[in-house]
């Protein structure tokens, strides 16, 4: 079962560690650089010296030559990094260096010493420090300020020094941004193996490939990477590159760690990360993305976008039963709904576990505060006030909310039995129209349906959402989706005709970009893992294909005369108690047969009432509520004192 570690790398201990190193004399693999470099300065030659070379070429050197395998060195480049080295492990030697360059301010090597030292002088290779060679690209040099008129002189970078000793520590610009991930066993669904075999045939060709692992974050992305890491005999380093602009020279360290220690890079993503090809990837490196999988592509490069399925519901249940003790008391239905709830990835779990909920009711009280602490400024999380029986529909209406609400809640787990998940699991997501006046429940209904499900409503910003400028309405619609199948919501977009409206005849550039608006909708709909609830008013405006995708069609109508009356009795009692709702009873039911108002109407013509009473002081009488009732009936264009019919009633 993968579950996510959070320590962080302080050190890293390959195979090349000081305690794994062979109790060697002279003791650490320096020694035998200072020894090489002493043996140099003093033109000492014969079989000492050739045994010298011979254990730096052996086991004892391996680290060494692991620097001038990885960022292929040359023999005067490596002779340099060893004189460097040698004079940050014995700064004595400083003095030896100024005297053989007959210069006192020179204690640092130079490359001319280099090859004078090692028997070079005459050698006709290239300068082994100018810009693209491998020391200043990788920086395992740094070149001291220079004087006018002399030569460059280095210092050998920390971090190399540490290499050499046989400690690898993080560069100063990877401390808080780098960790080792270890090996977790992998969910079954995750493609660990056929990733690693398809990363191999991408290396292969000769160009370096990059994993693009696609997904929510919290879903395991980087756990799923060290999995394929460890199928390839390697481990995983995660990096994030927030800032990577600020670091110049961060990308360089994170990629010469990786080379010196075999280690694959985790290269956690964000909006608007660019990857450079320079300096040079490592034949394969991991980048997570959202689950769209997009990122800056880099010329050479193959990218292989792995989409990760999350756990299913047999392993969520696994993951809440092992993490919280507790949790093998609750009741199996709770744990169940906690395991189908949409949206849930594995970090969530993880983190309401440390939080050690007390019950089922509290771990989903928890899941939504997680929820909305993610969200954007496109949409408003709403957490339902309203319940079930609060609605007053008839009963073909309450019938297809009930169906809403099972669907939305029993999918996922008929999508995991092996027939109808492979059969339907590309039917597309669950989304419903609500069509109907203003004011007839539509809202009310999907806060009722979020209720049932345990999840909050997701309300879409239009305003903030749909752009005149060509194609950020796609971008913030995606993210929108993004933000709602992250968080587990119940997206609903009211008002949708703004969105889906009859797809327009081509006429200019602008209704081409609002049909493939509609187009792209249509994708993200039938992509969502939750349920999508599309309310209007307007049902004719919408385009008659985009509905007929639709799973659930429900038709809102005014309500007829006896739901009206329940809704006036349940308005009044809960404003001023059952026992004024019982006093004024034959009032209300005439009200209610005598004008026809939508359920928002008639709680707002008692809301009126409600106030008028407190500020006059005692109960809500006839006349207060005829007011409300008559202001109401002023913004719906009719008049204040005209009934709906010719009846006339008295008002108390």
């Amino acid at each position: 079962m993968a579950v996510f570690s959070a320590q962080p790398v302080i050190e890293i201990a390959p195979e090349f560690a000081a305690e794994r190193a062979p109790k060697v004399a002279p003791a650490t693999l320096l020694d035998l650089i200072v020894a090489r470099v002493r043996m140099a300065l003093q033109s000492e030659a014969g079989p000492a010296r050739s045994a010298l070379e011979a254990r730096l070429a052996g086991p004892d050197g391996a680290a060494r030559s692991r620097v001038t395998e990885a960022f292929g060195l040359s023999a005067t480049a490596i002779d340099l990094l060893d004189l460097a080295c040698a004079l940050a492990a014995d700064p004595s030697l400083g003095e030896a260096y100024s005297a053989a360059q007959g210069a006192p301010q020179r204690v640092c090597p130079t490359e001319n010493l280099a090859r004078r030292l090692f028997g070079h002088a005459d050698r006709s290779d290239e300068p082994v420090w100018r810009a693209g060679m491998p020391l200043a690209v990788w920086g395992l040099l740094v070149p001291i300020a220079r004087v006018a008129g002399e030569p460059d002189a280095f210092e050998a970078d920390p971090r190399i020094v540490d290499w050499l000793r046989g400690v690898v520590g993080l560069d100063a610009a990877l401390v808080g941004r780098a960790r080792l991930i270890e090996a977790q066993p992998p969910f079954a669904a995750w493609p660990v193996a056929a990733t690693a075999r398809d990363a191999v045939r991408a290396t292969d060709s000769g160009n370096p490939a990059r994993v693009v692992v696609a997904a929510a974050p919290g879903s395991g992305r980087a756990t799923f990477a060290a999995a394929v890491a460890a199928a390839l005999n390697r481990r995983a380093l995660a990096v994030d590159p927030a800032g990577i602009e600020d670091v110049p020279d961060l990308l360089m360290r994170a990629r010469r760690l990786a080379r010196l220690a075999n280690l694959i890079l985790v290269w956690r993503h964000h909006d608007g990360l660019q990857l450079r090809a320079h300096p040079a990837a490592a034949p394969l490196e991991f980048v997570t993305t959202g689950p769209r999988g997009r990122i800056a592509p880099i010329d050479g490069t193959t990218d292989l976008v792995v989409p990760l399925p999350g756990p299913d519901r047999d392993e969520r249940r696994e993951l809440w039963r092992r993490l919280i003790a507790v949790a093998a008391t609750w009741p199996s239905a709770s744990v169940d709904a906690l395991s189908s709830r949409p949206g849930i990835v594995t970090g969530d779990i993880v983190a309401v576990a440390r939080s050690a909920p007390s019950g089922p009711e509290q771990a989903i009280d928890r899941l939504r505060a997680r929820a909305r602490a993610a969200l954007g400024d496109t949409a408003r999380a709403l957490t339902p006030r309203l319940r079930w029986d609060d609605m007053v529909l008839p009963a073909p209406t309450r019938e297809a909310l009930e169906e809403i609400a099972f669907e939305a809640g029993a999918r996922l787990r008929l999508l995991a039995e092996p027939e109808p998940g492979r059969l339907f699991a590309r039917n597309g997501g669950l989304a419903a129209l609500f069509s109907g006046p203003s004011g007839t429940g539509k809202t009310m209904a999907a806060e009722a349906i979020a209720d049932r499900l345990g999840a909050d409503l997701l309300i879409v910003d239009l305003a903030a959402t749909v752009s005149k400028y060509i194609g950020e309405t796609a971008k913030n619609l995606s993210r929108v989706f993004d933000e709602a199948a992250g968080a587990g919501c119940i997206l609903l977009f009211d008002e949708a005709d703004a969105l889906f409206a009859k797809r327009t005849e081509i006429k200019d550039s602008h209704d081409r970009h609002a049909n493939t608006d509609t187009n792209h909708l249509l994708q993200l709909l039938e992509g969502f893992d939750g349920l999508a609830i599309l309310a209007t008013n307007r049902r004719a405006n919408m385009d008659p294909a985009f509905v007929r995708r639709i799973r659930h069609v429900v038709e809102f109508a005014r309500p007829a005369a006896a739901e009206r009356r329940i809704i006036w009795r349940r308005a009044i009692a809960a404003l001023a108690g059952e026992s004024r709702a019982a006093e004024l009873a034959s009032l209300l039911d005439a009200l209610a047969d005598q004008h026809e108002l939508t359920a928002a109407q008639i709680k707002n013509a008692m809301l009126t009432a409600r106030y008028a009473a407190m500020r006059e002081g005692g109960p809500i009488n006839a006349e207060q509520i005829r007011r409300g009732l008559g202001r109401e009936l002023i913004k719906d264009g009719r008049p204040a004192n005209a009934p709906a019919r010719a009846t006339r009633i008295r008002l108390g």
